[in-house]
């Protein structure tokens, strides 16, 4: 299909915060811009950006090789990071935050608060100019509307994302113009979750359906998305009715359904299908295949585009001769395996699974599979002990490899660069995931009997699958949450939190400031005292 491409000049202007005197005369500028419909529209789409950025590992995500990653899928009892002695400088934070270390200063977690403020930042910006191009009438009060119904569900989102990871963060509604309204400190929890859902519902009030939008514009923000997100939100203030009533109009109304083949959620020729309520657009650029591909700023090995998925960091790469692993011995000597994978499952995770539950093969390799190199080649999946045809003996005994996203289905070769990322989709919020939280809602009111079967007759019955051995209703949400959304960044280690089950999990390792990440201390510094860190930091 064919896309825009909004020159990068005008992504200074999202994230300019001051006037300025000097206005460059051979190129466009805040000013000068502005002038229709279209260029509204384009400078809305640079607002989806900022978030894409923390999935990648070019030089927009600051040198910081895919930081949500880092920050949410190394904590994780689902995951163990893997060793890659040669990279030391690319792998900053991993170790720590597998390790529960939440240093404020590590820089990682610095970068996820830059890009979810420089991402509220872009929306208020556009925000703060709709009322002139209606009294200009270059834009109409309808087209300022949807404009502004997209920009407040962004801007909804984005301070979403910062909740969950800091609990008060700031609330910032206005353009900030100067240094002093720079300034911002924490914000009441209640609040800017009440913010937040006035935002998504002027949002689902004001946005069209994903049908309404047509082909020419999948993946932008819809009707039925904010309605599910205000849901969620609703789950995080522990508003279960408020939260039942927005998932019902969605299950009753919304387009989505569940996928009967669990790998369709995930595999590259099924992007934006209606297994999912709001996906991350990936793709290459210039010449870019979705609409939120607007930054075209080459960066790292092979100049990559600053738009590729880097799920490449949950891949532990086939070896020279084709055998996947991460350590080996030659020949009695053992040696370190320069992987090119950052995460692996663990073998507790991966043994979770029932046996004929489709989603653990769709989600981890197991012996005898084919494994899916970078490139998109296929070698046997195996592990022990292996001779290749230079008579070397190589030992792999670690790791169980993860599938998803990265079996035959989901690598796309002909989007990587120097075996750097590629371009499927990340599905950010899954139907699934909604009727799990609802399930959830349903379960905390007394409902346990209609949670259950969404359990049973919804989630399980659509793979094929028989009724739960599990009795207790919240242990049974809370197993089928976990396998469900294995792997799909921040779901696990967010619901540890949420649910308070840290020293379940982790035990002694646990501490009571774990249940909220820090705040960077670069912020806490730059705002002079005004932010104050989190309890514990």
């Amino acid at each position: 299909m064919k896309k825009k491409y909004l020159p990068l000049i005008l992504f200074f202007l999202a994230l300019s915060c001051a006037d300025v005197d000097l206005v460059p005369l051979d190129r466009p500028n805040e000013e000068s811009f502005y002038n229709n419909f279209e260029e509204y529209d384009l400078i809305t789409l640079s607002a989806y950006s900022p978030w894409n950025k923390l999935y990648q590992a070019s030089s927009s995500a600051l040198n910081v090789w895919s930081p949500v990653f880092k920050v949410l899928l190394a904590p994780s009892d689902n995951v163990q990071p893997t060793t890659w002695e040669t990279q030391e400088a690319t792998i900053t934070g991993l170790q720590e935050y597998n390790d529960l270390n939440f240093d404020p200063s590590l820089r990682p977690l610095d970068r996820v608060y830059k890009f979810i403020y420089e991402g509220i930042s872009r929306t208020n910006l556009v925000l703060e100019r709709l009322p002139d191009g209606v009294q200009r009438e270059v834009i109409t009060e309808d087209q300022s509307n949807r404009l502004e119904g997209e920009l407040r569900f962004l801007r909804a989102f984005y301070h979403f994302q910062a909740v969950k990871f800091w609990g008060n963060p700031p609330l910032i509604t206005e353009r900030i113009v100067d240094f002093e309204s720079s300034v911002v400190g924490n914000s009441d929890e209640a609040e800017i979750l009440d913010q937040i859902i006035n935002d998504f519902q002027f949002a689902f009030d004001n946005l069209p359906t994903r049908d309404d939008w047509g082909q020419e514009n999948l993946g932008r923000a819809s009707k039925w998305a904010a309605m599910a997100y205000i849901g969620k939100v609703n789950v995080w203030k522990e508003d279960w009715n408020a939260a039942i009533t927005a998932f019902e109009a969605v299950r009753t109304n919304g387009p989505f359904m569940l996928l009967s083949n669990y790998e369709d959620n995930f595999a590259a020729d099924t992007e934006n299908n209606a297994g999912t309520i709001f996906e991350l657009q990936f793709g290459d650029n210039p010449g870019a295949v979705n609409i939120w591909v607007l930054e075209a700023q080459p960066g790292g090995q092979g100049n990559q585009p600053a738009v590729q998925h880097t799920m490449r960091l949950y891949w532990t790469h086939a070896h020279r001769d084709a055998f996947p692993g991460r350590q080996y011995n030659a020949n009695g000597i053992s040696f370190t395996f320069e992987s090119r994978g950052l995460y692996e499952s663990t073998q507790a995770f991966a043994d979770l699974f029932e046996p004929d539950d489709p989603r653990k093969t769709a989600t981890v390799y197991a012996e005898g599979e084919d494994y899916v190199t970078r490139t998109g080649e296929t070698f046997p999946y195996t592990l022990g002990e292996i001779t290749d045809d230079n008579g070397f003996t190589y030992d792999y005994t670690q790791g169980v490899h993860i599938k998803k996203y990265l079996g035959p289905r989901g690598v796309t070769p002909e989007g990587v660069l120097d075996g750097r990322g590629h371009y499927n989709n990340d599905r950010f919020y899954r139907y699934a995931e909604m009727l799990l939280l609802y399930a959830e809602a349903l379960i905390e009111v007394g409902r346990s009997g209609d949670a259950m079967n969404i359990i049973n007759n919804e989630i399980r019955a659509t793979l094929g699958m028989g009724p739960t051995s599990i009795s207790d209703p919240t242990e049974a949400m809370r197993y089928e949450k976990r396998v469900e959304l294995a792997f799909e960044a921040g779901q696990r280690f967010f619901d540890i939190q949420r649910w308070g089950i840290g020293p379940e999990v982790f035990g002694t390792q646990w501490q009571d400031r774990l249940n909220r990440f820090p705040y960077p201390s670069e912020e806490i510094t730059r705002s002079g005292g005004a932010l104050q860190q989190n309890p514990g930091y």
